[in-house]
C-alpha cells in the first residue's frame, strides 16, 4: 500500500463512524487482494465489538474499493 492516511471522521461531524483509512495501491488487483486479506484478519480477531462481518464494497473492475467494518 502507498499514500496511507487515517481520517478522524468524528472531527468531520460524522456520528457513527470513528475513523477511515484511505490509501492507494499499485493496481486494482493489488487493492482487492489487500482488502481480502484485511477482511480475513478482521474476522479472525473474533472481536465482540464488531457486530457485523467486515465486507468489501466495490468490485474488482471498479476504480475504488472500501472495506466496511461496523461497531456496536
Amino acid at each position: 500500500m502507498k499514500d496511507m492516511k487515517v481520517v478522524n471522521l468524528k472531527a468531520l461531524g460524522k456520528d457513527e463512524e470513528h475513523f477511515a483509512i484511505v490509501c492507494s495501491g499499485f493496481s486494482m488487483r493489488h487493492l482487492y487482494q489487500t482488502a481480502k486479506i484485511l477482511v480475513s484478519k478482521l474476522k479472525a480477531l473474533g472481536c465482540p465489538d464488531i457486530v457485523t462481518l467486515p465486507t468489501i464494497c466495490g468490485m474488482r473492475d471498479d476504480s475504488w474499493l472500501m472495506v466496511v467494518v461496523k461497531e456496536v
